[in-house]
């Protein structure tokens, strides 16, 4: 058996906000064509407490093949099981377990002041020790380095590493976090149509198999994507170049269709040190056009001006090698600095004592 999982879709009137109901309308055409069931919404499906379920809860009613299984998140206080309508429709809002050939889920709803290892105890008597089980909730996964929601600030019912380790679940699927986020046992599906630039990249849900747990994506279509890069730049002799080399690369791992292209917005933020601010801005702005920025044009606002100096270049480059290939930090763990940082700090100590 599969079940479908999705989060965060800040749904408002489809008059309102039409292209997020799109994009879960599409969502449950690609689960139907899979002929998956059941579909879990881990949170926040509406903006805010005053957001209209009407049009929602018509979209449900319209799909009786389709068990929709809500989790409320911090966008959802007042949603309870009253309050949408459906015999498809169940609404978790306390921690529960339920069972899905051999599987066990366990729902954790969003629950300000807690963290969601308190709630998972709580619902931990309801699980049958025989059988493996899996967690789906709402909140910040403490364990890894993963994107900041730049619409909210501070730590959403947090889930850590020790409660990993206390509970073992098989899988943790969470909202909450916009972009989507894969590792060895957690997951973020994403929002399923970006609210924000930093909600980079192609929109996708999950798609869990209960036989053996294993984790996969499926596409949503959407009718807005966001790109970004950060370019680093060196006043190397061919330091011209260096920029177009590194923005083709961008583009090759972006690898847009002529029709995403056209409905992308892209960023470009370029850092470092060059000897002409000028150039390298015109320099990335040939090298993307075709593209339409998110910002009118490339940012250079953390790029400095810097005379050409080989020995500072050549101490500029073995420290970059070195923090790519020798450095022994493991960059993907919260509590570390992240790469980029030890790159900025680096380059500063070398360009700017």
């Amino acid at each position: 058996m599969k079940i479908a999982f999705t989060a965060d879709l800040h749904l408002k009137s489809s008059r309102e906000a039409p292209g997020r109901f799109r994009a879960f309308e599409n969502i449950l055409a690609n689960i139907k064509k899979e002929k998956i069931t059941e579909l879990v919404l881990a949170g926040d499906v509406f903006d805010s407490e005053g957001s209209p379920s009407n049009d929602f809860e018509r979209l449900c009613i319209s799909e009786p093949a389709i068990n929709f299984h809500i989790i409320p998140g911090n966008h959802d206080p007042i949603l309870d099981t009253g309050k949408i309508l459906g015999d498809n429709v169940n609404v978790y809002c306390t921690p529960s377990v339920k069972e899905f050939s051999g599987m066990q889920i366990m729902f954790i709803p969003y629950a300000a002041g807690k963290s969601m290892g308190e709630s998972i105890e709580q619902a931990r008597p309801q699980l049958d020790k025989e059988k493996p089980f899996c967690i789906t909730g709402h909140g910040d996964w403490l364990g890894g380095r993963t994107e900041i929601n730049p619409l909210e600030e501070g730590t959403y019912m947090p889930l850590t590493r020790a409660d990993i380790t206390r509970f073992n679940p098989l899988k943790v699927i969470l909202g909450h976090i916009h972009k989507p986020m894969d590792s060895e046992r957690v997951f973020y599906p994403g929002s399923p149509f970006p609210l924000h630039i930093n909600e980079t990249g192609r929109r996708s849900f999950i798609i869990l198999d209960t036989s053996g747990g294993e984790v996969s994506r499926l596409p949503v279509e959407t009718e807005q994507l966001y790109f970004s890069a950060d370019i680093l730049i060196l006043p190397l002799k061919n330091e011209i170049k260096s920029i177009k080399d590194q923005a083709r690369k961008v583009k090759e791992e972006w690898c847009l269709s002529d029709k995403e292209k056209k409905k992308s917005l892209i960023r470009i933020k370029a850092s470092g040190y060059t000897s002409d601010r000028e150039k390298a801005r015109l320099a990335l702005k040939d090298e993307f056009s075709g593209y339409c920025f998110y910002d009118k044009e490339p940012d250079i606002s953390r790029l400095i001006s810097a005379s050409e100096d080989p020995e500072r270049m050549e101490l500029a480059l073995k420290s970059l090698e070195y923090i790519d290939k020798e450095l022994p930090w493991d960059f993907s763990q919260s509590e570390s600095p992240s790469k980029e940082d030890v790159i900025k700090e680096s380059l500063k100590m070398i360009y700017e004592k």
